[in-house]
């Protein structure tokens, strides 16, 4: 398992990242901007107006976004505070979306209840073994499982701290060890930290460049897995 993690740790990294601040509108916008490569492939698997479970949900940006495109969204966090604040915004702008305070190790009050369950730049937190155990407790949850973390290249925009890093192959191999079937691969967030970068993502044709995401060039990387064995307790 990855070191004792300081309960407030996320509080601050949001915070930091100008997401709890007054202007936290703009950060949200930049964050559904550059995830909008992961919201329109994880909306592949789901139904219309499928059950969502965001699980490390942070301040709420991505539920959001499922709540406003039609789906039934959920975000979970052990973060009291960031599950108020999360619940606040939602308030504020008459989404649909639900937020509650829940660990990542005990889901069993969200078992059999969702089409997807995910998680973003949560479980490179924590030893190989640990992450499989997560995702097995998400499987429990939903149909589909996604698993998104950071590739080496984000060293480039944030600190490095007790990240684990895997390649598209490795992280397939982990879903596969969680008794998942993977699905589906994909890698999002354009890499321009450099002029070296630059030049790749201007000279390459689109398609390629999205053919290298895909193979690991990019910031995140994810692969969904499908839960062949999931029983919804609301069909």
């Amino acid at each position: 398992m990855s070191a004792s993690i300081p309960p407030d740790r996320w509080v601050r990294y949001f915070d930091q990242h100008g997401a709890l601040d007054a202007g936290w509108l703009s950060s949200a916008i930049s964050h559904w901007c550059f995830s909008e490569r992961l919201h329109g492939q994880l909306v592949r698997f789901l139904p219309s107006g499928g059950r969502v479970l965001d699980v490390g949900c942070g301040p709420g940006n991505s539920v959001l976004w499922f709540a406003a495109n039609g789906y039934s969204a959920l975000g979970a966090d052990r973060e009291e505070q960031l599950v108020a604040i999360a619940t606040e915004r939602s308030r504020a702008l008459g989404s649909t979306a639900k937020f509650e305070v829940a660990d990542a190790h005990d889901l069993a009050d969200f078992h059999g209840r969702f089409d997807l369950a995910y998680s973003v730049g949560v479980l490179e937190h924590f030893d190989r073994a640990e992450t499989v155990r997560l995702l097995q407790e998400q499987g429990k949850c939903a149909r589909h499982v996604a698993i998104a973390i950071p590739t080496r290249l984000s060293r480039y925009t944030n600190e490095v701290s007790d990240e684990r890093f895997y390649s598209i192959r490795e992280l397939e191999r982990i879903v596969v060890d969680a008794g998942l079937r993977p699905v589906g691969h994909f890698g999002y967030g354009e890499v321009a930290a450099t002029r070296l970068h630059r030049l790749v993502s201007l000279l390459l044709p689109k398609a390629v460049l999205r053919l290298a995401q895909d193979h690991g060039y990019a910031y995140t990387i994810t692969v969904v897995g499908r839960n062949d064995q999931w029983s919804s307790r609301n069909t």
